[in-house]
């Protein structure tokens, strides 16, 4: 029971505690909150920082000053316990950022710290990393119990039997599964969900891919055939075919479909849904692409010319039909619209590229970069580079020349489109063929929408003060981004963020008024 003696203390202690909390800031239609998480003293105390990807949850490993040089992990401004060291590349939130994890070492052990809460001490956590499962709450890491001994895949504090390595291991896409590729003897194989595979010379790491569901697993190994060797495709557990090479399975984005190519007798042809496709002189670095709406497919071949061996030509095969040729595709220059209706490509025809719309060709540049459509695929954007000149082009229209141009992005809704570019000494940002204020610099990666497009948020430099910008309007002076952050919208008139104050970690929240 609370004596009255105590009361007046607990009162004249909430006080202060409201008197020294930060004030919100009015400017305009703006209320900025700059809420404290953490300070480090000095700049050598901050040892690493891990965020959330949504900028909702922070910890700062810091080390404190004196001979002991404790080392302290302090989450959304809340400290945890010293420890002689804790590995700086550690610190690991979940998906939700419900949970942080850490690895501490002490002394001759290694264990993993999950909420505070102190694991089991091995001898050694193999690479100093933890795995967080992409959705939910289930943890990894691989340990050694003694110097030199065998391995153990610890997942959510229970451990594996012991293997010689552990090659590989993977969650899938909803969390609930994991793989494993792991060697004994000589062999490999993998352990889906605590069940052994089939044995095989090896399983290649880049080769393992889940069908978006988690349901399928299919991967890349290498099989003794008496004294050859061949590739191996195995999907669902059951060897599709056997081969010289193969990439790695794609699926389908309903899980439904797998493709991948094989190459025999230096002849290269696509297998989709266990049948096999024609066969080409081989594929271009282009990977297999499938709509998003799973019933188209699109990838790219090489055809060698019968008359002269040293040129050739290559393509895209869609839906079953090869289109026009060039002398080249560009890697990673292909796309389907978000309703499936439309693939675009660039291509090299000569020594110029053309990105290809609905079958014609649009202007000709040395390089495009960035190509993406608006969410209601009415609109396809991309960035053109010409004679030492930026240009952005959406639909074959273009906007420039710039300097440089980056950070091309639609909002969520696609109507808007903003971009940084560069004239001369000083950058602003574009939105829908308007600039905004002109800066000395502006930090691409921290532009952000609201989910309603209405509003626009980024971080400047104007000359040697960094500010953070809305719709166009100066709302914090002085305090920039922390690095690997981002400026995220919670919802449509709510932006936040954490920046960095003299040696302060503040969480940033912004509320824009009507």
């Amino acid at each position: 029971m609370t004596s009255r003696a105590t009361i007046p203390v607990l009162i004249l202690a909430a006080a202060l505690a409201a008197a020294a909390a930060p004030q919100p800031v009015q400017r305009g239609k703006l209320t900025i909150h700059e809420i404290p998480v953490g300070s480090f003293g000095s700049a050598d105390a901050l040892q690493s920082l891990s965020m959330t990807s949504d900028s909702s949850h922070i910890a700062i490993l810091t080390r404190k000053p004196g001979p002991a040089g404790m080392f302290v992990v302090t989450r959304d401004g809340v400290p945890g316990k010293e420890y002689e060291w804790i590995i700086r590349a550690s610190l690991n939130f979940n998906r939700d950022g419900s949970r942080l994890a850490y690895i501490v070492q002490q002394g001759e052990g290694m264990f993993v710290v999950v909420d505070e809460k102190p694991g089991k001490v091995y001898h050694e956590i193999v690479g100093s990393t933890v795995l967080w499962a992409p959705v939910g709450e289930r943890l990894l890491y691989v340990a050694r119990k003694t110097a030199g001994g065998k391995l153990v895949v610890v997942v959510d504090g229970r451990e594996s039997r012991e293997y010689e390595q552990v090659v590989h291991v993977s969650f899938s896409p909803d969390g609930k599964r994991l793989a494993l590729i792991v060697q004994e003897e000589g062999q490999q194989w993998i352990v889906l969900d605590g069940t052994d595979q089939p044995k095989y010379e090896a399983v290649v790491p880049a080769g393992l891919a889940w069908s978006p569901d988690g349901s399928r697993l299919a991967y890349v190994a290498v099989a003794a055939r008496g004294t050859e060797k061949k590739v191996v495709v195995v999907v669902d557990g059951k060897e599709m075919v056997e081969c010289e090479e193969a990439s790695p399975p794609v699926f389908s984005p309903d899980s439904k479909r797998v493709a991948f190519s094989v190459v025999n007798a230096g002849r290269m042809r696509i297998h989709v849904d266990g049948q096999p496709g024609p066969e080409y002189d081989s594929v271009a670095a282009t990977p297999i692409i499938f709509s998003p709406d799973s019933r188209r497919l699109a990838y790219a071949a090489r055809r060698i010319d019968p008359a002269d061996s040293r040129k050739s030509r290559y393509f895209y095969v869609l839906d079953g039909q090869e289109q026009p040729a060039y002398d080249q595709l560009v890697r990673g220059g292909a796309l389907f619209s978000p309703d499936s209706r439309e693939f675009s490509f660039a291509a090299l025809r000569g020594n110029r590229i053309v990105f290809v719309i609905r079958g014609i060709e649009g202007r000709d540049y040395e390089d495009v970069k960035m190509a993406q459509y608006s969410p209601d695929g009415s609109r396809l954007a991309y960035l053109g580079l010409r004679d030492g000149r930026a240009y952005v082009v959406v639909n074959n229209r273009e906007s420039g020349p710039y300097h440089t141009v980056s950070s091309l992005m639609f909002s969520p809704d696609g109507s808007r489109m903003a971009y940084v570019a560069q004239r001369e000494r000083t950058v602003s940002v574009i939105v829908n063929d308007v600039p905004q204020k002109e800066y000395t610099g502006v930090v691409p990666t921290t532009l952000a929408f609201s989910p309603d497009g209405r509003h626009l948020a980024y971080q400047a430099q104007r000359d040697d003060t960094p500010v953070i910008v809305v719709n166009d309007q100066e709302a914090v002076e002085g305090a920039p981004t922390l690095r690997g952050s981002r400026l995220v919208f919670e919802n449509n008139n709510t932006l936040r963020g954490f920046i960095a104050r003299d040696l302060n970690v503040l969480k940033l929240r912004i509320e824009i008024g009507e």
